[in-house]
């Protein structure tokens, strides 16, 4: 290609060549102005656009991710406790659980009165606190499971 268009280059006639005006070629692609909210996706036709009086504003930085202050049941801190505690506060439990907790129930006679409650939506933090000191046991340690460092030497003796 390069060979062609010298070779066109010479068939020109000198005097042609230094009086024909020089033009640069120029090309610019097209852009549109860039858009900085959710509503542009790139390379996805715009479907809307959003704008707001005033210039340069993101939306997103003006979000609040704050952390809301709350009381020890989950109810924001400005609401006052005066209103808060009248609300019954109550555990809730999606109904797929219901067929296993019906059978722990009825595995166990002395859980049955707190899983009702659990299923009934009734059952409170302090029911909760009661039934969790009630039946909770003490843990059990295997010491030979223990890294050998922390065994006295009577365990050492037994193993």
């Amino acid at each position: 290609m390069a060979g062609l268009l010298r070779t066109a280059s010479t068939r020109i006639p000198t005097v042609l060549r230094a009086t024909a005006p020089r033009m640069a070629q120029q090309r610019f692609v097209q852009t549109s102005a860039l858009r900085r909210h959710q509503a542009v996706n790139p390379g996805w036709p715009v479907m809307y656009s959003i704008t707001y009086d005033k210039p340069g504003w993101d939306p997103e930085m003006e979000l609040e991710y704050d952390v809301m202050p709350r009381d020890e049941f989950g109810v924001p801190a400005h609401i006052p406790p005066e209103l808060s505690t009248t609300i019954r506060h109550t555990y809730y439990v999606p109904p797929q659980y219901y067929p296993f907790l019906k059978k722990l129930g009825d595995d166990t006679p002395e859980l049955k009165p707190y899983m009702d409650k659990l299923m009934n939506g009734e059952l409170t933090f302090d029911d909760y606190e009661e039934m969790f000191y009630l039946f909770a046991k003490p843990l059990k340690i295997h010491r030979p499971r223990i890294a050998m460092p922390y065994r006295t030497a009577e365990e050492m003796k037994k193993s």
